[in-house]
C-alpha cells in the first residue's frame, strides 16, 4: 500500500500537513511510498543536523559547539570572530564542482560560507552570506528514500513525477531539490 509516512520525530506545521494530505492521493496513484524525515526545525535543531553530518564526515574544528547556536569565538588564524559552528558547517559544504556537490545544508543562522562551495549553476558561494535554514519557516519538508537515494534512481524519478503532477494540479508546492549526499528530496511549500 502506498502512503505518506511522517517519522515520529518530525515537527510539522499546518502548511506542511496540508501539503502532505493533498500529496497523498498522488503518491497512492503512482504506487509511491514517501517518507517524511524532517519538517519544522529551530536553529538549535539545525545545529544538531550540522553536528550529525560533521560526525559522519569527521569534520570538526576545535571551537565547534554543538549545543550553542549563538556562541561566537575569535579564530586567531583568520583574525576574526565567527560562530563556533561556522567553520565546521562551511567545511561540510565544500566540494570540487557541480558534479560533486558537498552536503546541502543551510546554517542554523545566516552566516558567511568560508570555503569553496560550487552551486549547481556553477557559481561559488564562498564569501556569501547563506540564509539560515528554510526549515525554520515551517514551509518545507524533506522526503527520504527507503534505501540510499544515490542508488534509487527510479524511485527518485517516480517521486519527482508525483511532485510535478501534484504541483500542476494545484497542490501548494513551490519546488524541490534533490539532495543526494543528504539522501533526501527537499520540498518547499507555498
Amino acid at each position: 500500500m502506498s502512503e505518506i509516512v511522517k517519522r515520529p520525530w518530525v515537527k510539522s506545521t499546518p502548511t506542511i500537513d496540508a501539503v502532505l494530505k493533498a500529496l497523498g492521493p498522488f503518491a497512492a496513484e503512482a504506487g509511491v511510498r514517501m517518507i517524511i524525515t524532517s519538517g519544522l526545525r529551530a536553529p538549535l535543531d539545525q545545529l544538531r543536523v550540522v553536528s550529525g553530518y560533521a560526525y559522519e564526515n569527521h569534520i570538526f574544528f576545535p571551537e565547534f559547539a554543538a549545543h550553542d547556536v549563538h556562541k561566537r569565538v575569535t579564530i586567531p588564524e583568520l583574525g576574526r570572530e565567527l560562530y563556533a559552528w561556522q567553520r565546521t558547517w562551511s567545511a561540510l559544504l565544500r566540494n570540487v564542482g557541480p558534479e560533486d556537490p558537498g552536503i546541502v545544508i543551510n546554517p542554523p543562522l545566516a552566516a558567511e560560507c568560508l570555503d569553496d562551495y560550487i552551486r549547481p549553476d556553477g557559481s561559488n558561494a564562498k564569501g556569501l552570506i547563506i540564509p539560515g535554514t528554510p526549515h525554520g519557516t515551517g514551509k518545507c519538508f524533506d522526503e527520504q528514500a527507503d534505501g540510499n537515494l544515490k542508488d534509487q534512481i527510479d524511485e527518485v524519478h517516480m517521486k519527482i513525477a508525483v511532485l510535478e503532477k501534484a504541483k500542476a494540479s494545484g497542490v501548494a508546492i513551490k519546488g524541490w531539490r534533490i539532495e543526494r549526499k543528504n539522501n533526501a528530496i527537499h520540498v518547499d511549500c507555498v
